[in-house]
């Protein structure tokens, strides 16, 4: 069997062992948590905060936010945006790439689909 009709033809969800619809849940849990959370802090910053530098509230440090934009955040919500967009936001490409591990390239002890 090919790669192109393994990806056509993947196995029914329920019919994988039960470790590997965990994983791939949990996996799909984190991206779209990670996701969700960037894009939160980019809105919040994009909307929220000045688009030059206000010493006076300590929005003194530049952030890239959605778009493109420069906005001027202060260190706690430019450490935030980092933690989540450096830190959690590089391992978000790992759960699509488990998914064609782990799913599309699973091959059941059986045929699949069955034999007729």
């Amino acid at each position: 069997m090919s790669l192109r009709d393994r990806i056509e033809n993947q196995p029914p969800f329920h019919t994988l062992p039960l470790w590997r619809r965990i994983v791939l849940i949990c996996g799909f849990g984190f991206f779209i948590l990670v996701g969700a959370m960037i894009l939160d802090k980019k809105f919040d910053l994009y909307g929220a905060d000045p688009d030059h530098p206000v010493a006076e509230t300590g929005h003194i440090y530049p952030v890239q936010v959605a778009f493109g934009y420069l906005r001027f955040a202060t260190k706690e919500e430019r450490d935030s945006l980092f933690f989540w967009q450096r830190e959690l936001g590089d391992w978000i490409g790992i759960p699509p790439l488990a998914a064609v591990f782990l799913w599309m390239l699973y091959r059941p002890k059986q045929p699949w689909p069955p034999r007729q």
